[in-house]
């Protein structure tokens, strides 16, 4: 939600497109807050809408909306959102596990750290 109120504040119509309302996850009246800041600064939000489709003529681009709108824009940025995938970041944690770090001082007072960031995974055992 950065950049929709960054272009609207520079000059551009910024339309923001989402599945649900704006921060579905975040408590509802927090998210109201949110949402009147948005739309003092210039966005326009169309929220519980779904994209069809999208397509492109003469250097415009044209978002079609399932019911049956649509809206034209010169440039879209896409911002799908995560979704984690929960098999995937199960198996990174069965494989990788962080290597400890070792901190020591030097006689001038510097903190040094070994291993710091490192990770290591069961194909480069040690």
């Amino acid at each position: 939600m950065n950049w929709d109120r960054l272009f609207a504040r520079l000059g551009s119509e910024v339309t923001m497109i989402v599945r649900s309302r704006v921060l579905a996850k975040e408590d509802p009246e927090a998210a109201a807050v949110v949402r009147e800041s948005l739309e003092a600064d210039g966005v326009r939000i169309l929220d519980h809408v779904s994209v069809q489709r999208a397509t492109d003529a003469q250097g415009a681009s044209r978002i079609h909306l399932v019911d049956g709108t649509f809206v034209e824009a010169d440039t879209v940025l896409l911002a799908p959102g995560r979704t984690p995938r929960a098999c995937q970041r199960r198996s990174l944690q069965r494989r990788s596990r962080p290597q400890p770090t070792h901190q020591h001082h030097d006689p001038e007072g510097h903190v040094h750290l070994s291993g710091a960031g490192r990770r290591r995974t069961d194909r480069n055992r040690e």
